[in-house]
């Protein structure tokens, strides 16, 4: 049994720890207190996003995996051992007293600025020095990128406080998080733990369980080279759109992008209906009558120019839909998705992108690509596309079988 403990609870909602003050207060005059995580987690008074959110994604991995946990308030039952879990929400800065860029640059807008170890209180510090607590910072949702700014913030912090590194673990998708972290302070004995994990894999097999149903037509000739799907604005996703509109590939696919003003209508799962605790699971699975319309995937991941390694719900989404891809973003993603078993696509599309370091030289070799792909005539690419069945159907099996293949190991340490 995991046990996992909060300072205060409203009604029956726990409150996330790490939470300011003066929002626990805008909690408790709430009718209903979720209220204040509405509006993309943005502050209406002070216009300001809120450093931290419900700890939703460690919960979720313990229910998907069939680990009892019980949640309680402090001092309201008496336990050998318990966690302590902190959410932090959006750029991660804000819970640990670091402006946002944007801060830093122009007045009231951004993060709010918090300092989550100083609203621990005294008794669970005393708990995480003689070892009957440890401290998750979940961050789970995302790959941000190493920040030696960061962590030395956090080594700050944990070290005034008098807790000892050794009990903190922070919990990850960037995959390459840990490794970046112990070159940086390879001369020290006295580090936190990094958990790195493929979350979204199984998140996106939560989503597929419950709603997917859809079946490929491999003898249905289709009427588009490629789609590409894409929400957030970010630098990469622009310089892809732009390269597809200036070179006018971007007629012979489906492509959105709404800082473009590119949309494409589709019906989108209702995140209300979705029975997990994971409230902002992956929108949706839709999207289908374009896959079924076309032959590859643009997947533009998360990061490109950043030091990260994150695979997101994006990249799972064609595989379960049957359609092979070429991964827009940091390099060795590729590579990394055949290190945790699953195929790639070499014999029709040259993944030699994914080794390239440099990041421009990475962008001209996809963009190569891609223009290559798009010149073949439809029916050489349908051909193309059938020969890769296997693969497709081997990935396809892999993935549902996600639950059998058992608990990944980093988060298995921290069940332990």
């Amino acid at each position: 049994m995991i046990n996992i403990c909060y300072e205060q609870q409203i009604g029956d909602f726990f409150v996330p720890n790490g939470m300011p003050p003066e929002i626990v207060g805008e909690m408790k005059r709430l009718e209903n207190p979720k209220y204040v995580f509405g509006k993309g987690c943005v502050q209406k008074d002070t216009n300001l996003e809120l450093p931290i959110t419900v700890p939703h994604h460690y919960k979720n991995f313990l229910e998907l995996y069939g680990i009892d946990y019980s949640e309680f308030v402090f001092g309201t039952k008496d336990v050998d051992f318990y966690y302590y879990v902190v959410a932090p929400y959006g750029s991660y800065r804000g819970f640990i007293g670091l402006l946002s860029e944007y801060q830093e640059q122009e007045e009231n807008t951004g993060q709010m600025v918090s300092n989550f170890v100083e609203l621990i209180p005294e008794e669970i510090k005393n708990d995480l020095r003689i070892g009957k607590c440890k401290l998750l910072i979940d961050g789970l949702s995302e790959g941000h990128p190493f920040s030696v700014e960061w962590i030395e913030r956090l080594h700050h912090l944990i070290d005034l406080a008098s807790i000892p590194r050794n009990t903190i673990h922070y919990l990850t998708s960037n995959i390459k998080y840990g490794s970046d972290y112990h070159l940086e302070f390879k001369e020290s004995n006295n580090l936190i733990n990094i958990n790195s994990v493929d979350y979204f894999e199984l998140l996106i097999w939560e989503v597929y369980d419950k709603y997917f149903r859809y079946e490929v037509d491999y003898i249905r000739k289709r009427n588009k080279h490629f789609m590409s799907l894409n929400r957030a604005e970010r630098r990469h996703r622009t310089d892809l759109v732009d390269f597809l509109i200036d070179t006018k590939l971007i007629e012979r696919g489906f492509v959105s992008y709404s800082p473009k003003e590119l949309y494409l209508d589709t019906n989108f799962v209702d995140v209300e209906h979705l029975e997990s605790e994971s409230h902002d699971l992956m929108e949706d699975i839709s999207g289908e009558e374009y896959y079924r319309d076309s032959y590859f995937n643009i997947v533009t991941e998360t990061h490109f120019y950043e030091n990260s390694l994150f695979l997101s719900e994006k990249i799972y989404k064609p595989i379960i839909y049957k359609q092979p891809f070429l991964v827009y973003s940091s390099p060795f993603s590729m590579k990394r998705l055949r290190t945790i078993g699953y195929k790639t696509f070499s014999s029709i599309i040259d993944e030699s992108y994914d080794l390239e370091v440099d990041n421009n030289k990475r962008r001209k070799m996809i963009e190569l690509e891609i223009e290559r792909l798009c010149n073949l005539p439809l029916d050489e690419l349908h051909n193309l596309y059938v020969s890769i069945k296997d693969i497709l159907e081997y990935n396809f099996e892999y993935f549902i079988n996600k639950l059998d293949r058992g608990i990944d190991k980093n988060i298995l340490r921290v069940c332990e």
